[in-house]
């Protein structure tokens, strides 16, 4: 026994595995050794290399290498570059392989088409966004800044099914359109999402069963409820900050002396076509084929003092690409002609308070580096209690006391209140050098 013991302890180690750089040794020459590589990113079927001058000449063969190690890899490219303007498209060249550097990204169960090309994206943060995005309370409203292809919007839904409301913008109008393709390409997120669930079950049980029905309540469902907007985010955050009007006084008024000198009350309100009645039928069948029977765009009329706001859910979100909706709600007029005011509107259906709609429970704010602050957007567009994570570039001496600072500072000029919980290095940019995210709350 005692030998047996003896000879566990003498067993020899496993022998250590090999790096890449160790590889990378073993064909190229000494004097390259200490500048090689560690390693590459990989983003689906590409790798990216970053090298140093003194390795440059041996990048087609560094290329090889990867293709011949990783099987998944099917393109090479080299960085070549630092980001560049306002949309952050970094500058890579091509090396070996496929020539075509659009890919599927995998992350965390989810799939971001993208091209590093022409759009911003680091697989390095998958970790972080990851940590980052779990835990959000039910019916939270989210705004993300600086959305890119969708990594941090789509992981948080996928972490959190139940989010009320999320609205994205990103400058990068390709970055934009990869980013609605990738909502797209999760939707089956939604699945396990209460309200389409429960969607599902009224379409059952009202007698509609067609499958078709089910995908395409999941698909605009998805688009209403997460969406995506491509412009400047200091423009577009005092866009989304107004409140939700009804129509003004002169307007109402023309509305109702048109209703009142109109003898077909079907088809009242300047020619609307009213669905209220029909609505209180809860005869499904009826219903959606009255529906579908309806022009491209035509504008209908419902009365939500005559039916429960529940009542119409289904029907908004079968139909927001077809129909536009006028609506008197608590005796005031509103229209939702746009997918974006749709979005409220089902908002609106789902929660019943259309005053603080514009406004945000969580703001995600992955700030470029080399950027203004902007702060100060975070004021109009937080409710009271919103946390908040700001990304930032700092260097070592600074964290965390110099962000922290400006955010208290700035948001206090514009009479806001805050609580800092805690800030955390995110990645390092460079020696002693790093990004950086502070978290904190908005106490008024």
């Amino acid at each position: 026994m005692n030998q047996q013991i003896q000879n566990r302890k003498t067993k020899k180690k496993k022998a250590k595995k090999q790096t890449f750089r160790d590889t990378l040794k073993e064909m190229l020459p000494e004097k390259t050794h200490e500048y090689l590589p560690k390693g590459y990113e990989q983003m689906g079927t590409i790798a990216i290399l970053q090298l140093v001058e003194e390795t440059e000449e041996y990048a087609l063969q560094i290329g090889n290498k990867i293709l011949s190690l990783n099987k998944q890899i099917k393109s090479v490219y080299q960085k070549t570059g630092s980001m560049r303007g306002e949309i952050r498209t970094a500058i890579i060249t091509y090396i070996c392989g496929i020539e075509n550097s659009e890919t599927v990204y995998l992350e965390h169960g989810i799939r971001l088409k993208l091209d590093p090309a022409r759009v911003f994206f680091s697989s390095r943060l998958s970790g972080e966004r990851s940590k980052l995005l779990t835990n959000f309370r039910p019916n939270v409203r989210v705004l993300v800044m600086f959305s890119g292809v969708g990594p941090y919007s789509i992981t948080a839904i996928k972490q959190n099914l139940n989010i009320s409301r999320m609205v994205s913008i990103e400058l990068n109008e390709i970055a934009h359109n990869y980013a609605l393709e990738n909502l797209l390409l999760n939707t089956n997120l939604l699945k396990k999402c209460q309200s389409y669930l429960q969607l599902c079950n009224e379409m059952q049980t009202g007698g509609i069963i067609r499958s078709a029905f089910r995908k395409l309540v999941l698909k605009n469902l998805a688009q209403l409820r997460f969406q995506f907007i491509c412009g400047d985010v200091r423009k577009e955050c005092l866009k989304i900050s107004k409140p939700f009007l009804p129509l003004d006084t002169e307007e109402k008024k023309q509305i109702e002396n048109e209703n009142n000198n109109t003898k077909n009350k079907k088809t009242n309100l300047h020619n609307h076509w009213d669905c209220t009645e029909i609505l209180n039928s809860n005869d499904y069948p009826k219903i959606l084929k009255a529906f579908i029977d309806r022009k491209e765009n035509e504008e209908i009329f419902v009365d939500f003092s005559k039916i429960q706001k529940q009542q119409f859910r289904l029907w908004l979100i079968l139909f927001c690409k077809k129909l536009n909706f006028f609506c008197l709600i608590d005796n005031s007029y509103f229209k939702f002609h746009t997918l974006w005011e749709k979005g409220i509107f089902l908002q609106w259906i789902e929660t019943g308070d259309l005053s603080s709609i514009t406004k945000f429970d969580r703001i995600i704010m992955p700030t470029p580096k080399n950027q203004k602050s902007f702060v100060n957007l975070i004021a109009y567009t937080a409710d009271t209690g919103c946390i908040v994570n700001m990304y930032d570039f700092v260097d070592e001496d600074d964290f965390p006391l110099k962000t922290e600072n400006r955010i208290i500072e700035e948001l206090k000029q514009l009479d806001k209140k805050v609580e800092i919980l805690g800030s955390y290095k995110a990645g390092q940019i460079g020696p002693k050098s790093y990004r950086t995210r502070c978290d904190f709350k908005i106490l008024n």
